[in-house]
Parts: structure tokens; sequence; C-alpha cells
């Protein structure tokens, strides 16, 4: 089974005016071919209600790890501790908002690092650094889990940010600030998600696409990845050595990407068709010899089961997606 986890800034939204209408057509083919699409964000459950009618309705990522968001009944099994949030149940990861906001006051006060928390900007501020309407930047508020930010001296933002580690808080650098959370982001959030697709539907051949330091994380659990084009390429270029990265930038770079990946698929399939028709043929004659191969799978040593993710079955994911309605 393919799964796609994506991040949106940057990679699936262009990065000015927040479309993806360029990646319509790559979004429509995956959705015809049963792909779940997993987006990856930094933005908030209310962001997401934005996107209702638009995107297919899958697991969504919301404030950097600190939550999932999951379709109510999309896996064949229950999750423990799940609580209602509109369309979707969400499991909740990471601490209170709050906590990331004292750890980035202490960081700055003891470095003598002069920063801006996004608790602390204005509507018309949010606007200004985002572009981003009015209601959007209300919505972008409403964080519960991470707390993003500027670093008004960038000569200081070393310490800044090793004194927030030494508090236990979490930090990484996004398309337009940098996040102060804890203690789950985007790799934890997706390798849990990781193992409910394997237990509930077999072998995942995971796909991501990302654009900022925030993303290298989570691209690392992929079996196959892409770093959008962006001024932080060369950084998710260096951690992620063997990743794709198209010629052109967000939402077309991210149909291009998706086109070829899904290309790449159909040619696999058709050879493997030829080939099984092939060794049938071969077989009748009783000269063919098969060989065995292997396939790397994702793998991780800890144990879903042991944490009690899954009891009861319920209705699951079956092919094609419904996309959000109201």
């Amino acid at each position: 089974m393919r799964v796609i986890f994506s991040d949106l800034d940057g990679t699936l939204l262009d990065p000015h005016n927040y479309s993806f209408a360029e990646a319509s057509e790559a979004l429509s083919s995956i959705q015809s071919a049963g792909i779940p699409l997993v987006i990856c964000t930094s933005r908030t459950s209310a962001q997401i209600e934005s996107f209702r009618g638009q995107l297919p309705c899958h697991p969504v990522v919301i404030e950097n790890g600190g939550a999932i968001l999951v379709p109510s009944g999309y896996f064949p099994f229950s999750i423990p501790g799940m609580q209602r949030r509109n369309r979707f149940e969400m499991i909740k990861l990471g601490d209170c908002r709050e906590h990331a906001i004292a750890a980035l006051r202490h960081a700055s006060e003891k470095c003598d690092a002069p920063v801006r928390g996004f608790s602390q900007l204005t509507t018309t501020e949010i606007c200004e650094l985002t572009g981003f309407n009015a209601e959007e930047a209300d919505r972008a508020s409403t964080r519960e889990f991470d707390e993003p930010f500027i670093s008004l001296d960038p000569e200081r933002t070393p310490q800044l940010l090793c004194a927030l580690g030494q508090t236990g808080t979490r930090c990484a650098r996004g398309t337009h600030f940098y996040h102060a959370f804890g203690p789950s982001d985007k790799a934890s959030a997706v390798w849990m998600l990781l193992k409910f697709y394997e237990r509930a539907f077999g072998e995942v051949e995971s796909i991501g696409l990302g654009d900022s330091p925030s993303d290298i994380g989570f691209l690392q659990l992929m079996k196959r990845c892409v770093v959008m084009r962006s001024e932080f390429s060369s950084v998710l270029q260096k951690a992620l050595p063997e990743a794709e990265s198209p010629a052109r930038p967000g939402p077309q770079g991210w149909g291009d990407s998706i086109a070829s990946i899904l290309g790449a698929g159909k040619r696999r399939a058709l050879s493997a068709k030829a080939a099984a028709c092939s060794c049938a043929s071969i077989s009748s004659t009783s000269i063919y010899q098969g060989e065995s191969g292997t396939f790397d799978r994702y793998s991780d040593e800890r144990d879903i089961e042991s944490e009690e993710w899954c009891s009861a079955p319920s209705a699951g994911y079956r092919g094609q997606a419904s996309v959000f309605r109201s």
C-alpha cells in the first residue's frame, strides 16, 4: 500500500499565495488511485478546517506533531484516548502551548536573546509576516501545542536554540518561523501513523515531500522522499542525500514529483505483469527456475501493540477517499 506524507506551506501550497491549484491534476490522480495523502503541517486544527471540500479526507498531523487528526472510523481498530474534533478524532501527542511559551521566555532571558512569540503578535503583524488575511491569521492564532517565534538577534539565535533544548523543549525551523514545542514532532506523529497503516493494511510504501528543516525527521522515515525547492534545499539535501528534487518549486514541483512517482509505479506494475506472463509461459514448458527476492520494508523496534493502540474493530479506510465536505 502506498501512502503519501506531505508538508503544506512551500510544498503543496504556493509559498506566496497559498494556492495548490497547480497541483490539482496530481491530487486528482492520487485520489483516483486510492492513495492516502497525509498532511504534515505546522498549521492548526482551525486552519485545516479551511480546506474542507478541497483535499482528500485522510489523517492530518497538525502543529508540528502536537496532535494527529484522524477521520472517524478511518482505521479498522479503535485508538484509546482520542477526542472528538469536528469531523476528526484527535490524538494528542504534545504538551500544551503554555509550556512552550514559558520555555521560550526562560531561554530568551537566560542567553539575552530577544524573541517575538506568535502569542505576542497582533493580527495585523501576523498578516504582514505571513501574507494571511485577517480570518486566516485568527485561525493560525488558535494554537494548542507549539509556539512559533522570531529571533530578533540572529547572531544569538544559536545560543537561544541551545538554551531551549536545555529546557527539554524541541525547536524546528519552518517556512516563516522557528517553532518551540514538545515532546512530539512531525517524525513522532508520522511514525505512529505508519504503524497504524501497517497494522491495518500491511506493508507500506511511504512517500514524503517537504521543504523546510522541520520536515527532515519525517522524511527520514520514508522509503522515497522529495525535497522541494526552497531556501533550505541545501540543508535538506545534506540530511537526505538520496532524496529526489523537482526542478520547479511549490505546487508545480509537487505535481511533477507525484506524476513521476505514479508513472514509475505504473511502469513497475506493467513490468511485473509482463514478467508474470513470461514466467507462466516458460513454466509451462518445464524449464523455468524461479528466483527469490527481497524488498526492504520500513521497520522499527518499537511495538505499537505494547501501547495498546488497537482493540475493537470498526469501519476503516477503503480505497479511494472522499473529500472534506460540510
